[in-house]
């Protein structure tokens, strides 16, 4: 028949259509992490993964103090316990100011141990560790980055920026997890 449908009906079947994939997930975070999280970090974590598999890009750009953190620690540890990639190498890149934060909350809330868990976390302000850690990629690429304090690197002719994208663009076949509070401010 002919149905005139209202604004209100077409503003919700537009945000349907944008938004449609978002409602469900059909990658599922671990037990552990669904047990550790809250719901809206759980279904943001569920999110990232499904966006990292799709454009092996995402960003988790949340207010300050809703646990960006522990929810990149529960796409971490997804990509750990994944039974197709035993062994991926995890590369988390962070203000020097939050190195001890982020191996202490992926011990303490993860039980991933850096150094032992294929996850490794540099500072994004050493460029000699960052150089280091580029040496490996020959032996064994990168198949996760996460970038803590992504709005650091809006700076395209830094040589912190340059660094870090010759060095994502070097694992053809990587994926990179962006996090920011601070995505529109800075």
């Amino acid at each position: 028949g002919e149905h005139i449908f209202s604004p209100y009906e077409m503003y919700i079947h537009s945000l349907y259509q944008v938004y449609k994939d978002e409602l469900s997930t059909e990658i599922k975070v671990t037990e552990d992490s669904k047990n550790l999280l809250h719901a809206f970090q759980v279904r943001n974590a569920e999110l990232l993964l499904k966006k990292l598999k799709k454009n092996n890009i995402a960003m988790l750009a949340d207010s300050v103090g809703l646990g960006k953190t522990i929810t990149g620690g529960a796409v971490i540890k997804k990509y750990i316990e994944d039974p197709v990639n035993k062994k991926p190498r995890i590369e988390v890149v962070v203000p020097a100011s939050l190195k001890t934060q982020w191996v202490s909350e992926l011990a303490a809330h993860h039980n991933i141990i850096e150094g032992i868990d294929s996850v490794h976390i540099s500072s994004m302000h050493n460029a000699n560790e960052i150089d280091d850690r580029k040496k490996i990629d020959i032996y064994r690429p990168v198949d996760l980055f996460v970038i803590d304090e992504a709005h650091n690197l809006r700076n395209e002719s830094s040589e912190r920026y340059k660094d870090l994208l010759e060095w994502v663009q070097n694992n053809e076949y990587c994926h990179v997890l962006l996090m920011t509070a601070t995505p529109i401010n800075n």
